[in-house]
């Protein structure tokens, strides 16, 4: 039955399973958009089958299928995911061919395929072609430009945004203060912090986690404690933020204090916030301190980076063990 056959080939690619939903998928006698876009979907939304979502459109195509939004969305997530940006460009012109091409979800699909695919000069233009931009769009805009580096542009984007009377988002937020932190911009901080507090929005943990960064990154560790202590509920980032701010603002003892107190709450360790720890330890001459942490590191399967192994044999060689330090 195509209508069961189709929720099951949906079901099962929601869950990853997408062996069963292939099975399924070839079992049933027809097809329609939606069968098709739901085994799209699943290849696209599942790590490694990206591939398989570009093939699966080539042959929707051959059967003359017309896709619909879901479709379009999905294709264009698995050319994101591959950075196929020319089967990217070719699924723009069949959108403009279809009539899609003023859809915001899908343009804000294109959007993001362009930036995923590094080329942030197409998603420019796409963006300015818009005659209504909507919060996804300015967001995927935004958050283009932060992940390519540029930004200032995030900034400039970001600020106009706010002209055109549109309320940001938890996403918007994050990545223009990602940016502020980038720049050391604490101006630019100061006030998105002013319109993160119009919209309510501190509370959130992952918005409050960015203005920690952004503050301590500023070099104002002061004021990210304060936004620290104001969260209702704290994360592992929380609290590996705090370690790491205090250690860069070369403030040890309160960043290994810190991580104590992480510890005490419950929070385990990541490969960041050992490495801020080591750090301090490497710089306060904490040998026996230092060694217990990288021994945590082994004990909970976190793999050391190059950065751990610089502290520790820093504090071996600097505490006169010479031989240990060269074993490391």
């Amino acid at each position: 039955d195509l209508v069961v056959g189709s929720a099951l080939v949906d079901a099962y690619s929601k869950h990853n399973s997408i062996e069963d939903a292939y099975c399924v998928f070839d079992r049933l006698r027809e097809w329609n958009v939606v069968t098709w876009s739901a085994m799209i979907g699943g290849c696209a939304h599942t790590p490694g089958y990206s591939l398989h979502a570009l093939h699966l459109f080539q042959e929707m195509q051959s059967k003359c299928i017309p896709p619909d939004t879901p479709t379009f969305v999905n294709i264009l997530k698995a050319c994101s995911n591959v950075e196929a940006l020319e089967h990217g460009r070719l699924l723009y012109a069949n959108i403009i061919e279809t009539g899609f091409e003023y859809h915001e979800f899908i343009i804000s699909s294109v959007i993001d395929m362009y930036v995923k695919c590094r080329s942030i000069d197409d998603a420019r233009k796409m963006f300015d072609r818009l005659p209504h931009r909507d919060m996804v769009t300015w967001t995927s805009m935004i958050g283009g430009y932060v992940l390519h580096g540029c930004d200032q542009d995030a900034l400039e984007l970001f600020h106009e945004m706010m002209h055109e009377r549109i309320s940001p988002d938890t996403i918007a937020f994050i990545s223009t203060l990602k940016s502020c932190s980038n720049l050391g911009a604490l101006l630019e901080g100061k006030l998105i912090h002013s319109y993160i507090l119009e919209g309510q929005q501190e509370a959130v943990v992952h918005v409050g986690n960015s203005l920690i960064d952004m503050y301590t990154a500023c070099g104002c560790i002061e004021d990210g404690k304060n936004v620290f202590n104001g969260l209702q509920r704290k994360d592992n980032v929380s609290w590996t933020t705090m370690v790491s701010g205090y250690a860069l603002a070369k403030r040890y003892n309160s960043a290994l204090e810190y991580f104590q107190g992480m510890q005490k709450e419950g929070w385990k360790p990541d490969g960041v916030s050992l490495i801020s720890v080591l750090s301090a330890c490497s710089r306060e001459a904490r040998l026996v301190e230092a060694c217990q942490h990288f021994e945590v590191m082994n004990n909970q399967n976190i793999t050391p980076m190059l950065d751990h192994y610089n502290c520790m044999v820093h504090l071996l060689g600097h505490a006169g063990h010479l031989e240990e330090a060269i074993d490391l």
